[in-house]
Formats: C-alpha cells, sequence, structure tokens
C-alpha cells in the first residue's frame, strides 16, 4: 500500500499514513468525528469510544501504542510562524520544540492497543512530496472542517488542521470539545 491512499477496513474508510516496518502501519480515519459534546468529553474519551466500537476483527490488529503520550506545548503562533517554501499553514520551517518534536507516534512493546489522535509531530514528518499528505488539501478530511490533534497550543488552544488541510491553532477549553472534531489514528499490524 502506498502513503495517502483510501481503503475500507471492516465497513469503515481509512488512509494510509506509513509503514511503520516489521509489519506495522499507520492510518487515519478518513472522516472527523464531529459534534462532539461538550457535557464532559475530552479528546482521549471520544477516541476511546470510537476504538471500543471498532468491530473485533479490526481490533484484532491493533499494534499498541503508549498508554499515554508525553506531549509537548507548541508554544509558536501560527501567523508569526516561518513555513517552507512560505506556503503558510503547511510544514513549519525549522526545528519543533524538543518536547513537540519527541511525540511521535510508535509501537510500544507492553503498551496498549488503542486510537490516538496525531501529534503536530506526526504531521510535520508525513507531509511533503512523497507522503501520506504530499499538499495541504491531503490533510482534510473526507467530511472537511477543523479537527483538534494531540498538541497543545498556547493558552486554551489546541494544534489542528483547518478546513483546508492548514496547520493551526483552534481555541478549545483545554480538553473539551464542543462542535470541534476529531480524527483518530491507528497503528496496525499485519
Amino acid at each position: 500500500m502506498y502513503p495517502g491512499r483510501i481503503f475500507t477496513m471492516a465497513g469503515e474508510q481509512y488512509r494510509y499514513l506509513e509503514n511503520m516496518e516489521d509489519g506495522n502501519h499507520l492510518i487515519i480515519r478518513n472522516h472527523r468525528i464531529t459534534h462532539i459534546s461538550a457535557a464532559g468529553q475530552s479528546i482521549e474519551g471520544v477516541v476511546a469510544t470510537w476504538y471500543r466500537d471498532l468491530r473485533q476483527e479490526t481490533r484484532d490488529i491493533v499494534a499498541p501504542v503508549a498508554t499515554e503520550f508525553v506531549r509537548g506545548n507548541h508554544q509558536v503562533l501560527f501567523n508569526q510562524a516561518e513555513w517552507v517554501d512560505g506556503i503558510s499553514g503547511w510544514i513549519l520551517d525549522g526545528e519543533l520544540r524538543p518536547d513537540v518534536a519527541a511525540d511521535i507516534t510508535k509501537v510500544v512493546s507492553g503498551g496498549t492497543k488503542r486510537a490516538f489522535g496525531l501529534s503536530l509531530a506526526d504531521v510535520q514528518r508525513l507531509s511533503g512530496e512523497g507522503k501520506a499528505f504530499p499538499n495541504m488539501a491531503s490533510r482534510r478530511a473526507a467530511n472537511p472542517g477543523v479537527h483538534h490533534l494531540r498538541t497543545p497550543h498556547v493558552g486554551n488552544s489546541m494544534v489542528a488542521i483547518g478546513p483546508d488541510g492548514e496547520l493551526r491553532n483552534w481555541i478549545a477549553n483545554g480538553e473539551r470539545l464542543g462542535n470541534d472534531a476529531i480524527r483518530p489514528a491507528l497503528i496496525i499490524h499485519q
């Protein structure tokens, strides 16, 4: 399978992101989970519910990841950032802060089989020619709109993918969501 390919598995549509070697493959749900209630649901809670509701045949092939991600806090305001090729919202030019750059999703032996949101470091790494996201538009979900990444931003905001596929910050009440969305990812082992 090649990066960026859309496929269906067990009735759910996904985008193939990356061959992680040793039979592990990073994929993301092609549609956003929308209309998330602000009544006490966190990003992690929404993703956990989605994972629990997947067909057993899908959960059986999920590889373990970190039980808890150590997320950095992205401090650069996107409207003041430097961008690769001068394309605002595409790929940040320069190094991410070490704590943000370290939040790369990978298989963790002894971890937890679960779904997760991608990090800013994941999206940066997967964006560019020949990769899962060869252009900004390819980062959009099949039902376009804003969806959160797991990386916190300045204040009460989160790093997000905007409706045109651009990186941006999005105001959230900590990790509580209102009319926001999330796009769960999985590592599957085949």
